[in-house]
C-alpha cells in the first residue's frame, strides 16, 4: 500500500517537472531570465525554510558547516543553472530543450568517470557515443526551426545547463552527510542570494508593472511546487521505492516535458530532430541501464 501511493506520488512530481519546460517558454516572454530565475527561487526558498523551520529541533548544524562549499554549490545549481536553462528557452523550442536535457544522466556518467574514476563498460561507451551524437544531431535539427527565435544558440545554451547540472550533481556527492533538508535549504537560499546582484546588473530598469497575473501565478507554481515541494515529495518516494523503478521513472521527465510542449505550444519536431530524440533516448538506456544518476533539475 505504501509503495503504490509512492508511485502515485512520483508520477505526480515527474508530471510537475515535465511541466516547467513549456511553463518556463511561456512566462520567458514577459519576464526578463534573471527576474524569472530569481523570482522562482525567492518563493522556492520561503518554502524550504518554513519547512526547516517545521524541523528544526530535528535538524542539526554542525559548527564547521561548510558554507564557502554551499555557496559555490548554489552558485553553479541555482545561479547558473537555472539562469542558463531560463535563457535558453527564449531562443529554443521547450520541446527540444526538454529532450537535450534528458541528456543529463549520460553527461553525469562521463564527468563521474572523469573527476571520481567510476568506471565506464563497453556497453556505456557506446552509449555515451550514441547519446552525444543524437544531442548533436538535435541540435543541428533544430537550427531552421520556425518556431524558435534563436535555436541554434538556445540549444547550446540547454547543452551548457547540462553541464552545469552534471558537475553540480558530481560535486554534491560530496555532501551526503549533511541533512537532506537542511542541504537543500541551504543551497537554494545561497543560489537566491547570488542572483540578486546579477539580476540587478542584467535587467536594472525592468519593471514589474509589465508582468501579467498569469506569469506570477506560474513562478509561485513553479517555484513552491517544482522546485521546493517536489524535491520533498522525491526524497520521500527515494527511500520506498526501489532505485530502478526512480531510475525508470527520471527518464520519463524529458519525455513528459516535450509531450506537453508539442500539445500545449504546438510545437514540431523536424525528420533530422525525430533522430536525434531516438539516439538520446538509447544511449540513455545503453548508459543508465537501470539506476538512477541524479535528481531531476526541473
Amino acid at each position: 500500500m505504501k509503495n503504490n501511493t509512492a508511485i502515485w506520488i512520483m508520477l505526480l512530481v515527474i508530471g510537475v517537472w515535465g511541466s516547467t519546460f513549456p511553463i518556463t517558454r511561456l512566462v520567458d516572454r514577459s519576464v526578463p531570465p534573471f527576474w524569472f530565475a530569481l523570482w522562482r527561487f525567492v518563493v522556492a526558498s520561503c518554502v524550504l525554510l518554513f519547512c526547516c523551520t517545521t524541523r528544526w529541533r530535528k535538524i542539526r548544524m554542525a559548527r564547521d558547516f561548510p558554507w564557502l562549499r554551499i555557496f559555490l554549490l548554489g552558485l553553479i545549481g541555482v545561479t547558473l543553472y537555472y539562469t542558463v536553462f531560463t535563457w535558453s528557452l527564449v531562443y529554443t523550442t521547450a520541446s527540444t530543450g526538454a529532450l537535450i536535457q534528458g541528456f543529463i544522466p549520460v553527461c553525469i556518467v562521463v564527468m563521474a568517470r572523469l573527476f571520481l574514476g567510476e568506471r565506464i563498460g563497453v556497453v556505456k561507451g557506446i552509449g555515451i557515443a550514441v547519446s552525444v551524437a543524437g544531442v548533436l544531431l538535435l541540435v543541428w535539427g533544430s537550427a531552421s526551426d520556425p518556431g524558435s527565435a534563436h535555436p541554434l544558440r538556445g540549444n547550446i545554451l540547454m547543452v551548457s545547463s547540462v553541464l552545469l547540472w552534471s558537475g553540480y550533481t558530481i560535486m554534491l556527492k560530496r555532501m551526503q552527510k549533511i541533512d537532506p533538508l537542511l542541504l537543500t535549504t541551504s543551497l537554494t537560499v545561497a543560489g537566491t542570494i547570488l542572483l540578486v546582484p546579477l539580476t540587478l546588473l542584467a535587467s536594472p530598469h525592468f519593471s514589474f508593472r509589465t508582468v501579467p497575473v498569469s506569469s506570477w501565478v506560474a513562478i509561485i507554481y513553479l517555484g513552491a511546487v517544482a522546485s521546493a515541494l517536489c524535491y520533498l515529495a522525491y526524497s520521500y518516494c527515494i527511500r520506498v521505492l526501489p532505485t530502478t523503478l526512480i531510475g525508470n521513472f527520471l527518464n520519463l521527465d524529458p519525455a513528459i516535458g516535450a509531450i506537453l510542449s508539442l500539445l500545449l505550444l504546438r510545437e514540431q519536431i523536424s525528420p533530422a530532430q525525430g533522430v536525434g530524440i531516438g539516439m538520446i533516448l538509447i544511449g540513455i538506456w545503453m548508459t543508465t541501464g537501470r539506476k538512477a544518476s541524479a535528481l531531476a533539475p526541473s
